[in-house]
């Protein structure tokens, strides 16, 4: 038993320090890329590390999802928005009916599987 103890405390060790990785990481960057607006550059050859450049990716966020999901019926691209069932709100509800006893879906219809494992509160 303390050996899981041991392994959880350092995956929590672990991930604060990839925590803290990611915000030097992050603003480090940010210098980097006012540098490069600055100056109108998009990449800088570093020698024995490498080339660094600007990679942008645009991430969009439906504001009126209904309207936005009429909006691509009527444009000919439905597949953009299927129609899905959401797996944590699935978990959710799943683990509400059972405690509760309630009717749960035909096993044809849901495959359910039930992960065990060991836990651990803090000391």
């Amino acid at each position: 038993m303390r050996d899981i103890r041991s392994l959880r405390d350092r995956k929590d060790a672990i991930k604060e320090e990839l925590k803290q990785i990611e915000e030097q990481l992050r603003k480090k960057q940010a210098v980097v890329l006012a540098t490069y607006d600055a100056r109108g550059i998009h990449q800088m050859k570093v020698v024995g590390a490498g080339t660094f450049y600007v990679q942008e990716k645009i991430y969009p966020s439906p504001i009126d999802k209904p309207g936005f999901i009429k909006w691509l019926d009527e444009h000919g691209i439905p597949e953009l928005a299927p129609r899905t069932v959401n797996h944590m709100t699935l978990v959710s509800w799943f683990s509400e009916r059972t405690a509760r006893g309630g009717e749960l879906p035909p096993p044809s219809l849901v495959a359910t599987h039930v992960d065990r494992q060991i836990r651990v509160r803090k000391k």
